[in-house]
């Protein structure tokens, strides 16, 4: 049976550019993103989009001077236990480059990011002013790379905050699993996250059809020296 679709807040706000010119995103989403039921349970994770329902999916660039080459789409599946995060990147003519491991500034290089608060009961919008912001393990800083010296895949999640880390963190946590395939160009992202891997009491989805989580992506590329980041929240 089809599960209902879950909307999940995202709204592009802002992007941010290191060692270059302030470049703005763009809200196409009205402020919501649909996050949408796994349509025949665990997606595909060899890069193709078997498996996924995309219909939700939400494009992601920097400035229109940028957008050309830095680009992508962003899309999350989910079911009872686990919360599925796809992206596909453009890659402005080069291979992903993020040469870092977990004791690394792996943030610094092409990664995908995801911030979000799995506790239903932190109602939006989130305050990082507010102390539970940062005492609850629930609210998650997770980072999607490749080490691209040896080729494996990492999902980093730190608890608590907006940049994470005050509750404790996991890298690459029981039941977690990422994929990037690089074709010319791009790559492809695929992840599964349990919902225990973001300490959801009971490990099940705590989201009621048409309820809504707090999320943000961020997509950072590295190319040729410069850094780029841009954030939807």
């Amino acid at each position: 049976m089809r599960l209902p679709r879950l909307p999940f807040i995202i709204a592009t706000i802002a992007s941010s550019l290191l060692c270059g010119p302030f470049a703005r995103a763009f809200d196409l989403s009205n402020g919501l993103m649909y996050a949408v039921p796994a349509p025949n349970g665990a997606p595909s994770l060899d890069g193709s989009d078997k498996g996924w329902d995309l219909s939700g999916a939400e494009p992601v660039w920097m400035s229109n001077q940028l957008a050309k080459d830095l680009h992508g789409s962003l899309a999350l599946n989910y079911d009872d236990n686990n919360l599925y995060v796809y992206a596909k990147i453009h890659l402005a003519g080069k291979k992903m480059v993020n040469p870092h491991g977990p004791a690394d500034p792996y943030w610094v290089g092409d990664c995908v990011e995801l911030r979000l608060c799995s506790d239903p009961a932190l109602k939006y919008p989130l305050n990082n002013n507010d102390p539970v912001m940062h005492t609850s393990p629930q609210v998650c800083h997770i980072s999607f790379w490749k080490d691209t010296n040896d080729g494996k895949g990492y999902i980093g999640i730190q608890y608590g905050g907006m940049h994470g880390g005050s509750q404790g963190k996991a890298f690459n946590p029981s039941g977690s699993t990422v994929v990037f395939t690089e074709t010319d160009n791009e790559y492809v992202m695929q992840a599964v996250l349990p919902w225990s891997s973001l300490n959801v009491p009971g490990g099940k989805n705590p989201f009621k059809p048409g309820s809504r989580m707090t999320t943000i992506f961020g997509v950072h590329w590295a190319t040729g020296g410069w850094f780029f980041a841009v954030n939807a929240v």
